[in-house]
């Protein structure tokens, strides 16, 4: 559960490419929403402008290695006007952005859940009549969601004790394997009822490690 386990972060590298049909379009926007429901949230880091296809020109577009705009969960970048060249060519007509985002550690996020962030491109055309028709492209990406599933155990020996008794505590935590289960981070493990029993003086006398 991301509410009470110490997770990782877990970053989310996703190239959404989108290919711009061939002519004259008006005011073209490029956008990925990143999810935050009730089941699953994902924190925006950064999104970059990686390729734009050679047939598309046009004065407004940003120049590559740009970084979107932010406004809560999507980024967007605005390119105006433009002008994709009738070449038949497909390979000239893509747009590329890359967006980074991480798992955040969050109940929303449970383990085995996909996280799906829906990148889309808006635009207008006019027409010869000169009505302006809307046009949309879509796509989506997803990252499964992986946490840690630990248990701690805790045993004595002997049970009882008289003055003087050597008496061995033993913590055993474990994280075994399972489904869509990871490595722990910055694990931290406290002992309180040492303190609250009267012991001023504890040693630890080793860990052991096996696994994750």
């Amino acid at each position: 559960d991301a509410a009470t386990t110490e997770i990782y972060p877990l970053s989310l590298h996703d190239a959404l490419p989108t290919s711009l049909p061939e002519g004259s379009v008006n005011d073209l926007k490029l956008s990925d929403i990143l999810p935050a429901t009730s089941a699953s949230i994902l924190t925006p880091i950064s999104a970059t402008l990686v390729s734009v296809g050679s047939g598309i020109s046009g004065t407004g577009i940003p120049a590559i290695g740009s970084a979107a705009t932010l406004s809560d969960q999507t980024f967007s970048f605005d390119f105006g006007n433009v002008v994709n060249a009738a070449d038949n060519i497909s390979g000239n007509d893509s747009i590329v952005f890359e967006v980074v985002a991480r798992a955040a550690n969050d109940a929303r996020n449970e383990r085995g859940d996909l996280a799906t962030n829906s990148g889309q491109m808006d635009w207008v055309t006019k027409l010869e009549t000169g009505t302006l028709v809307a046009g949309t492209l879509s796509a989506t990406a997803s990252v499964r969601i992986v946490t840690p599933d630990l248990t701690l155990a805790k045993t004595v020996n002997p049970t009882t004790a008289d003055g003087g008794d050597t008496v061995t505590y033993r913590l055993t935590v474990a994280n075994p394997a399972a489904t869509y289960a990871t490595t722990a981070f910055n694990l931290n493990l406290l002992d309180s009822d040492l303190a609250s029993l009267g012991f001023t003086n504890v040693t630890i006398t080793g860990v052991t490690s096996s696994g994750a």
